[in-house]
């Protein structure tokens, strides 16, 4: 896709676009109506919702900004999407799947022919994710043409008119999505026919504790905050946390490991319950002193191993 957007050049064979050769040139993509939504967020932090959609296209006034104009363009594009933010909200206070919901908005905003998306719904909820299947729909019916990349098979074929796989640099499969099986598309993306995605595993052997956490409480800057958490872990046992993007999944297991205060992302985590059991801190000290993770943009945090905190960077909402 960042081919077929400019921001590649091939090394062998050519684009076209409504019957004329594209060139390698994200500008003249652009000029032509061709808008990519990229899987890496192009927004920044210090700025509201509506001077990141019109990023490097602000609506003029003379030599001034027109930021009336700039504010009811804003304000419905997001309406589009179904997207409660304002206008005027700094970005540095929203949650990341909001940020995804910015930068859809800003490539509707941009008047599109083709639009490119890369993983569009990697975090986005049940909610906003179906906000966007019905922008898409009305995109098509105006004449837009659409190429929506994902590995969420749904997806894939409520959105298609047609699927094609790509596995090491080659179409394996090209099809009406209508007559195709997500068993098929499977099985193309991975080379060979997949009898059991999940096959059943052998029960591990059920060990001591290695460590237990109890009436574990997280104060977040945004979003809900955790109350009365408790897990525990045994030997030979891996424990799986899971959410939606924001519910402080990665709070808890930040906190968990401290089994105490701990600053990170401009957050102060804190175990309220003064009762709380902390057991086998040895384990703890196995955890790396650097915890670096990558989703759609990257973030880190380094753990100091018996010390009441850690080093920190001021990170906007959107990375925790």
């Amino acid at each position: 896709m960042r081919i077929v957007g400019g921001y590649l050049r091939p090394t062998a064979g050519s684009v076209q676009f409504d019957g004329a050769p594209l060139a390698a040139d994200m500008h003249v993509a652009q000029s032509r109506g061709v808008t990519m939504v990229h899987q890496e967020f192009a927004l920044i932090p210090d700025m509201t919702v509506a001077e990141n959609i019109f990023l490097g296209r602000e609506p003029r006034k003379g030599w001034l900004i027109d930021r009336a104009a700039m504010r009811a363009a804003s304000v419905k594009s997001l309406a589009a999407l179904n997207c409660a933010v304002t206008p005027d909200q700094s970005m540095k206070r929203l949650p990341v799947a909001t940020w995804q919901m910015v930068e859809l908005a800003k490539a509707f905003s941009d008047d599109p022919r083709l639009l490119l998306m890369d993983e569009p719904t990697a975090v986005l909820g049940r909610d906003e994710c179906e906000a966007l299947f019905a922008r898409i729909a009305a995109f098509r019916a105006e004449g837009g043409g659409v190429i929506f990349t994902s590995h969420r098979l749904d997806e894939v074929r409520r959105v298609a008119d047609r699927v094609a796989v790509l596995r090491d640099g080659r179409i394996t499969v090209e099809a009406p999505a209508a007559e195709i099986s997500e068993d098929r598309v499977a099985a193309a993306m991975v080379g060979r026919e997949l009898s059991d995605l999940f096959p059943r595993l052998p029960e591990a052997p059920r060990g001591e504790p290695m460590i237990a956490v109890e009436g574990l409480s997280v104060d977040r800057d945004v979003g809900e905050p955790i109350r009365g958490a408790s897990l525990f872990v045994r030997k030979g046992e891996i424990l799986g946390v899971a959410g939606l993007v924001g519910s402080a999944t990665w709070a808890l297991a930040i906190a968990s490991s401290r089994g105490g205060i701990f600053h990170s992302f401009s957050e102060r985590f804190k175990t309220r319950n003064r009762n709380r059991s902390f057991k086998a801190a040895s384990s703890v000290g196995k955890c790396p002193r650097a915890l670096t993770a990558r989703r759609s943009l990257e973030f880190s945090a380094v753990l100091l191993h018996g010390r009441r905190s850690a080093r920190t960077a001021p990170f906007p909402a959107c990375f925790r």
